[in-house]
């Protein structure tokens, strides 16, 4: 299941159950950095972390995976991405697409961050006359 969120990364919640089986409460998180632009020369950018939970059968599993461990995540998020809006194009909304395996847990993210559905807040900003 996709979610594509406006970029607000100190304000994302994540919901406290295992994001692999959606079953269990977290013993350890496993962490995926998504990395920002910050110029257009691609020389200044911003590495975030973000930290999904995993119960702790879920997180024996993935941490033995030595080699392809992407493959055995049980959630992946894009780099940061922006698209231009407003009156020549000026301003900017970035946003990061998550993706999870289990559609339980992926439910479960995008009712907790139903504020910041890309969605609803580009036609909201869309919608402002300034």
């Amino acid at each position: 299941m996709k979610v594509k969120l406006a970029f607000y990364p100190l304000q994302f919640r994540m919901p406290q159950i295992c994001c692999r089986c959606a079953e269990n409460p977290p013993q350890g998180y496993d962490e995926i950095k998504v990395i920002q632009n910050l110029d257009w020369t691609g020389k200044r950018w911003n590495t975030w972390v973000f930290r999904f939970p995993y119960c702790a059968s879920c997180f024996r599993d993935l941490k033995k995976r030595r080699i392809f461990k992407g493959k055995a995540r049980a959630a992946s998020v894009s780099n940061v991405m922006s698209v231009r809006y407003g009156r020549f194009l000026r301003k900017k909304l970035e946003y990061v697409i998550f993706d999870f395996k289990n559609e339980k847990f992926g439910a479960l993210f995008k009712q907790v961050n139903k504020d910041f559905l890309f969605d609803k807040v580009f036609s909201e900003l869309k919608s402002k006359k300034k």
